[in-house]
């Protein structure tokens, strides 16, 4: 961890274990203060370490303070961890947030969870000592406050997020929630009636403590490349960066027509035969995926099978 991470590490763990020793001494009968919630927001650009930092206190948290009972084979985590899709919960060794917290469509209007979900997310959040959300640019104002009701339905807490210690992590410059308002929006009166029936338009978002990590870690030997990227996410694009990301466009494109998606799956298909193992092919619009799929599954000679989703909510 370099110094900002390991601040913040220090500062979560610390913090949890004073309220742990305070839980001790109440149910000792001594008076002690109140430990401060851990709210925080940590932000960053790409590549500067939310992930690790994730994962290394989820690991310690979790060694720390899961309880393993000998006679059960269940136990009760320390660290409950979410992202807003499945690609991002499995890259953090998580979970969606609509599965952890029994959410249902972000369109809908927020409703108490059934008697039989109720018991099984209390047995879930039972030893509970940190909420991780990544991500957070992808949640909307109105999925940050479903999560916040539903941490007070499951604690019994009317504190915000149930008194649970929770940590977002995220960059709002990147992709923002889909066809909602963003998650530092106060919440519109129209949202207030239409998700939860009324109520008051609280922005939970500032209540959030803000930390930024500054370092960049995956690109420490590339650092013309990351000043450049930096500068592209603010629309600050100089001349010898936009000549710097003219070299890098891939052989099919580079005698000014568009390539297409069998010359491109052609091409990243040589990549990884030539031992590129961590090459991605990013593209701006679903279609255009799909259409590239199809192309490097059609070059491989690969079967196709279609399976067939059915969207539906298990919020009771």
């Amino acid at each position: 961890l370099n110094e900002i991470q390991g601040q913040i590490f220090d500062d979560t763990v610390t913090t949890i274990a004073e309220q742990e020793h305070a839980k001790t001494i109440i149910n000792n009968s001594e008076e002690t203060e109140e430990t401060k919630q851990i709210m925080k927001f940590i932000s960053g650009v790409a590549g500067v370490g939310k992930s690790h930092l994730i994962k290394t206190l989820a690991q310690q948290i979790s060694l720390t303070y899961t309880i393993t009972p000998h006679d059960e084979e269940y136990s009760a985590p320390a660290v409950i961890i979410g992202a807003p899709t499945a690609y991002a919960a499995i890259h953090i060794n998580g979970n969606t947030n609509h599965s952890i917290f029994s959410l249902g469509e972000s369109y809908s209007r927020y409703k108490p969870m059934s008697s039989e979900i109720a018991s099984e997310k209390k047995v879930l959040f039972d030893n509970c000592k940190l909420i991780i959300i990544d991500e957070i640019s992808m949640c909307s104002n109105v999925t940050l406050m479903q999560i916040n009701l539903r941490c007070q339905e499951i604690t019994g807490s009317k504190k915000l997020f149930g008194g649970l210690n929770i940590l977002v992590f995220g960059d709002l410059l990147q992709l923002p929630a889909i066809k909602s308002l963003q998650v530092f929006e106060p919440l519109s009166s129209t949202q207030v009636y239409s998700s939860f029936a009324g109520g008051t338009g609280l922005n939970l978002w500032e209540e959030f403590e803000y930390l930024e990590l500054l370092e960049n870690m995956r690109q420490q030997n590339a650092l013309i490349y990351s000043t450049a990227l930096e500068r592209l996410r603010i629309g600050g694009t100089t001349e010898e960066d936009f000549e710097m990301f003219k070299s890098r466009i891939i052989e099919p494109a580079r005698n000014g027509g568009k390539p297409t998606f069998t010359e491109m799956a052609q091409y990243y298909l040589t990549l990884c035969e030539n031992g590129s193992n961590n090459v991605m092919a990013i593209f701006p619009k679903v279609n255009d995926v799909n259409l590239f799929n199809a192309a490097v599954m059609k070059c491989k000679r690969l079967e196709i099978v279609d399976i067939f989703a059915k969207n539906s909510s298990d919020s009771g």
